[in-house]
């Protein structure tokens, strides 16, 4: 019963937040709000990264910026008015720990995570450069994306305390995973966030999903959208998270899904991102039907 009660009035919150944002909204264009929204945002760095040689070794340094806590607060309170079921983490302990417990339940002893001092995390460096920046230069392919989908499903795979069931990112956009050409090989980076443990591991990897395919189709073409979004599912392979995604494949009228849709897709027309998830969902069909 306690728990009915609390979860009706964070629903309850949800609804005066939401509520507040569409007075808003009637004197400010959803687009021009999110990109004041997205570069607010995006301009608070609550980590100071570069890289370091340690002894005959390059690390990156990740540390914590002063004040970071309040940030961390105010980005919290973000994500819950446009209902993205993620949090930063507030005490600096507990980040230090999911991040290095992160490195190793991912890569154990091949890619090292250290806590340093109190505010500090140090990682080894990871071969690559991220599929963002392949889609910078223009030279993103299926062959990247297919192995940002294996990984991504030998990831979900492990088994997470923290979580109290399989891992999840929380937080898969193209910046945070990393293509070796060499090895033909994917690694997730950037563990800032975790998903609220009240999600089931099957709501959790949907997600993963969605926020890489919300990136992804931010970046792409119209003609790349369709062959590199199946392409990434396809090397996934896991029907039931798929099926779950497609419940999420869905634009609503919501005032902060609608920002949250702007801000993950890089601001793509409201029109394009429909066309292009109607695309989708029918290109899904045929697969649902032969994995019944």
């Amino acid at each position: 019963m306690r728990e009915v009660l609390a979860e009706s009035k964070v629903s309850l919150l949800r609804f005066r937040f939401l509520s507040f944002g569409r007075r808003i909204g009637k004197s400010l264009q959803v687009k021009n709000l999110s990109k004041v929204t997205g570069a607010a945002i995006e301009s608070v760095k609550i980590n100071a990264i570069r890289p370091e040689l340690r002894g005959n070794r390059l690390k990156w340094v990740k540390r914590r910026r002063l004040g970071s806590s309040l940030l961390a607060l105010g980005a919290n309170a973000f994500f819950f008015l446009v209902g993205a079921r993620i949090h930063l983490w507030i005490r600096l302990k507990k980040w230090q720990s999911w991040e290095v417990a992160c490195f190793r339940l991912l890569y154990g002893r091949a890619h090292l995570a250290v806590p340093e001092g109190r505010r500090t995390v140090c990682v080894d460096e990871i071969p690559g450069k991220s599929l963002d920046d392949y889609a910078d230069q223009g030279i993103l392919t299926t062959r990247e994306i297919e192995a940002a989908g294996r990984e991504l499903s030998r990831a979900h795979g492990l088994w997470c305390e923290e979580l109290h069931g399989y891992w999840s990112h929380g937080d898969p956009h193209l910046d945070n995973i990393i293509y070796d050409s060499r090895t033909d090989r994917a690694r997730l980076i950037d563990f800032e966030v975790i998903h609220s443990k009240s999600l089931s591991a099957l709501e959790r990897h949907a997600d993963d999903l969605f926020v890489f395919l919300q990136h992804l189709m931010g970046l792409t073409t119209r003609e790349q959208w369709i062959p590199f979004a199946l392409a990434f599912i396809s090397a996934y392979d896991r029907p039931m998270v798929t099926e779950k995604l497609r419940e999420r494949l869905n634009m609503t009228n919501n005032w902060g899904a609608a920002i949250w849709w702007n801000l993950r897709t890089d601001y793509l027309l409201r029109t394009e991102i429909i066309e292009r998830v109607g695309a989708l969902n029918r290109a899904l069909k045929p697969r649902r039907c032969l994995c019944a």
